[in-house]
């Protein structure tokens, strides 16, 4: 019997989406519009640094919400933190994708030391919280690749380190699915056929993963987001050249006291409302008929 989402949760479902679009289409399309170009130093007016958002009392347009202690526009950094931090979460989940799908598939489909070695290791990571796997990760690339090497390494090194605190998640998610899939009978047919067990894996087993996968994926893309910007607001995450989310919002503490509270709230603004946008989109649209899907809810029989 098909479940259906009730009405509340469609209502919610639409306004996380409405809140995700919003979002996005800032991002993208503000930069045409902006005052400047907050990566252009050429562009930087010392003489504008930390104005008010325009709509406050000693607010001047051009700058919506303001200027940061540099003179840049407030809402272009945002938009350009934006499309990074969106960058850098959907790179770390495909680099998450790329090893716990795999590992996933093995652990699921032949079990036994296999399964029992990364299923131990996931259990392992699982102690620690994502957030300081990645911590770690950054730290250890750190030490081995040295300050300079690291530095021009910045991106990569932080897509690996988020990426690499998700994959058990992922992992986990794959070898459930695999567990039951291989006891249908259409695997056992194509064993019976000699159809190598490659193919299996790859042409009938995998399919019947992506809809759950898909899900899950944009979850864990959620709180990459969050762990990027936690990463940032430490120090940890990219330097000062490549401004995301978390970043704005440690320079912005710096001057949260000295009145310039526009420069912490609206990053922050930013984050929340992606995080609850993806977090809401996939609560109903994607996991609940993904995950019906994988159990055979609804089918026709």
């Amino acid at each position: 019997m098909k479940r259906t989402a009730p009405p509340g949760g469609l209502r919610g479902n639409a306004g996380a989406a409405a809140l995700l679009i919003a979002v996005l289409a800032f991002a993208v399309l503000f930069p045409l519009v902006a005052p400047h170009d907050p990566a252009d130093l050429a562009q930087l007016d010392l003489g504008m640094a930390l104005r008010p958002p325009a709509f406050a009392t000693d607010g001047a347009m051009p700058f919506l919400l303001g200027t940061d202690d540099q003179g840049r526009d407030l809402a272009a950094s945002i938009a350009a933190g934006l499309r990074l931090s969106l960058a850098v979460a959907a790179g770390a989940i495909a680099v998450g994708l790329l090893v716990g799908v795999p590992a996933g598939l093995i652990a699921g489909y032949y079990g036994g030391i296999a399964d029992a070695l990364l299923m131990r290791l996931a259990d392992l990571q699982l102690t620690y919280p994502a957030v300081l796997t990645a911590i770690v990760l950054d730290g250890v690339s750190r030490a081995v690749l040295g300050r300079e090497t690291h530095a021009a390494l910045a991106l990569p090194v932080v897509l690996v380190a988020i990426g690499l605190s998700f994959w058990v998640h992922i992992a986990r998610t794959v070898r459930s699915l695999v567990v039951v899939e291989r006891s249908k009978e259409y695997v056992a047919a194509a064993r019976l056929g000699g159809i190598p067990e490659y193919r299996i894996l790859l042409r009938h087993i995998l399919p019947a993963t992506v809809a759950p996968i898909a899900a899950l994926a944009v979850v864990d893309c959620a709180a990459a987001v969050a762990t990027e910007a936690t990463l940032g607001f430490l120090g940890l995450g990219l330097p000062p050249a490549l401004p995301s989310l978390g970043t704005l919002i440690r320079s912005g503490a710096a001057y949260l006291f000295s009145g310039a509270w526009w420069l912490v709230v609206f990053p922050a603004a930013a984050l929340v409302s992606v995080v609850l946008g993806l977090n809401g989109i996939s609560d109903r649209v994607f996991t609940v008929p993904a995950l019906e899907e994988a159990s055979g809810e609804g089918r026709p029989r």
